[in-house]
């Protein structure tokens, strides 16, 4: 065969020219090509919080777990699937000398399972929420009815079984509760207490939930929702912390049924005292002289 770098015809086909010491093309290494598994691992585990973002962008207008749940679920499928596929390509390319991305593959698992351990959390919180996206689906049609202000589904609930009006979730807040919290639906507030709502009702949520329990659960109340949401909060509590367009009607409301406007959570708080947390000022002035004239 003719040497390509020196143009020498050398016997047989061997690896190297015997004059100019040249590798030949039949005894050249192979060239080494990529893994596509390593490759493929560490770019969907780059892309894996991408995917759950692009669910959250897609599900932003809808309301309900599935919302929550979807993001999650496509960032924590896209992980496992880059882990699966990084374990693969560095076994692939371990015991394959023609392959590399042995970095590459162990790269992409170790980010798989940082975002697996950094997706556990929300999905740890999903775990309490009930199929209707509060906390507990105990009565979730009622409570998501009353919370959202839908009065036709809340009055046909509340004809085809009355006792639904005391309902409680698993925090022992009844759809008095949410319809106040959201400090929007009059309508659906005064159709409670027609049908024998507790103005007083105190929920039994424990001292371990705290307000941004009620802004995961009540996003369309704004960020400046502070309620505690704790033994013994009143609908008034809720109405107070809100920052509803029409959150100051519910709170006169509430008033005239016979709240108390005294009544005290666990944390010693009263409904004036959690609309100053609040910053609900012209609240707070409201609930203060209804405290000085029962």
């Amino acid at each position: 065969m003719i040497c390509p770098s020196c143009r020498k015809e050398t016997p047989g086909s061997p690896a190297s020219c015997p004059f100019c010491g040249a590798q030949s093309p039949a005894g050249a290494a192979p060239a080494r090509r990529w893994s596509r598994p390593a490759v493929f691992s560490f770019v969907l585990a780059l892309a894996s919080p991408l995917l759950g973002l692009i669910a959250a962008v897609a599900l932003a207008g809808v309301s309900g777990l599935g919302s929550v749940l979807a993001p999650v679920a496509a960032c924590l499928a896209g992980a496992v699937i880059a882990l699966g596929l990084g374990v693969r390509g560095a076994r692939q390319v371990r015991g394959n000398p023609a392959q590399r991305g042995f970095g590459l593959a162990v790269a992409g698992a170790i980010i798989s399972v940082g975002v697996l351990l950094g997706a556990a959390a929300p999905s740890l919180m999903l775990l309490r929420l009930g199929p209707y996206g509060v906390p507990g689906a105990i009565n979730g049609p009622v409570i998501l009815a009353a919370r959202d202000g839908d009065e036709a589904t809340l009055a046909r609930l509340l004809e085809e079984d009355p006792t639904l009006v005391r309902a409680r979730d698993n925090l022992g807040r009844t759809p008095l509760h949410w319809a106040a919290a959201n400090g929007n639906h009059v309508r659906s507030v005064d159709l409670l207490l027609a049908k024998g709502a507790d103005v007083n009702a105190g929920s039994g949520g424990g001292p371990d939930v705290g307000p941004a329990d009620l802004n995961a659960v009540v996003p369309r109340v704004g960020a400046k929702v502070k309620a505690e949401i704790a033994k013994g909060v009143t609908p008034l509590m809720c109405a107070a912390a809100s920052e509803g367009e029409n959150s100051e009607a519910i709170v006169a409301l509430l008033l005239a049924k016979g709240a108390d406007v005294n009544a005290r959570n666990a944390w010693g708080l009263t409904a004036m005292e959690v609309a100053e947390r609040a910053a609900n000022h012209r609240l707070a002035e409201l609930l203060r002289e209804a405290g000085r004239h029962p």
